[in-house]
């Protein structure tokens, strides 16, 4: 049986960029390596383009935001899901209101 690497993701810390293993993220957001892997199927994480299995820097938010959902309120991934874009169409649009405020 072939040994396969471990998958990595791309955590951003303040002045560094890192790749961590799956099994430190979810020790990191306190979930378990299932609920990363349901999450990238669902559409929730999104690898990053240069790394198979990597992820984008604001991940950990996001799986900390639906852990919350799933263990504080019940709501499924699929709600999860769709709570993340909305969340990610808030932030947009403050950034945009911002935006043009300063003009």
């Amino acid at each position: 049986m072939s040994r396969r690497a471990p998958l990595a993701v791309l955590v951003s810390r303040p002045h560094e960029r890192t790749h961590v293993t799956l099994e430190e993220l979810a020790a990191e957001c306190d979930v378990t390596l299932g609920l990363l892997h349901r999450l990238v199927r669902v559409g929730v994480l999104e690898p990053a383009a240069r790394y198979p299995i990597a992820m984008r820097a604001h991940l950990v938010r996001r799986v900390r935001v639906v852990a919350r959902l799933r263990d504080d309120l019940g709501v499924n991934l699929d709600g999860a899901a769709l709570a993340l874009e909305l969340l990610d169409r808030i932030d947009a649009l403050e950034a945009e209101l911002a935006r043009l405020r300063t003009r």
